[in-house]
């Protein structure tokens, strides 16, 4: 199991960086594009459709590169006073809350991705620009998110067992005492 683990954090860590770093360049290119034109010779077709959709490749596998990392924004006023273990209960408690609802989302993810997959969503604009395959990422994107929280929750199992080597998981430091 160690070594499916390693092999998924890999693939997230390595090929979807770069997966997310395409999209930001084409949307500079496209709004670079988009700003001389409208001064130029009128506005980029589909400038607006090109940029949300290519958010969408950013931001939702863009979350499972962080949950990879552990590199989430928190607020631990009240727990970092815990003792450890609970701190990495509460992280287990987080995950698992985490997996359920963003596991609903995906479940609603997937059957809009089917259904505009079977319709061949389009949006209409100046020209006719595919949105069907972008909701298919959505989904995709939501899917291995909820695979890495629920990874997270196998590795944190094992650091509360002690096991700090199990898929280069490192144990977490007790907190330092902030001197006023």
């Amino acid at each position: 199991m160690e070594k499916l683990i390693s092999i998924f954090e890999g693939l997230i860590t390595k090929w979807v960086v770069y997966l997310i770093g395409m999209p930001i360049f084409l949307m500079a290119i496209v709004e670079a594009l988009n700003g001389f034109g409208r001064k130029l010779w009128g506005a980029f077709p589909c400038a607006i459709e090109i940029v949300e959709s290519l958010l969408v490749i950013i931001i939702f596998f863009g979350v499972s590169v962080v949950a990879v990392e552990r590199g989430h924004v928190k607020i631990d006023l009240l727990t970092r006073k815990f003792p450890l273990a609970i701190q990495n209960y509460l992280t287990i408690l987080t995950d698992i809350v985490g997996a359920g609802v963003f596991g609903l989302i995906t479940w609603g993810a997937w059957k809009m991705a089917i259904y505009a997959v079977k319709i061949m969503e389009m949006r209409i604009a100046v020209i006719d620009f595919p949105i069907w395959p972008f909701k298919v990422i959505f989904a995709f994107g939501g899917t291995l998110f909820v695979i890495q929280l629920l990874i997270n929750v196998v590795k944190s199992i094992y650091l509360i067992r002690g096991d700090t080597r199990y898929a280069n998981v490192e144990k977490i430091q007790e907190p330092e005492e902030i001197q006023l």
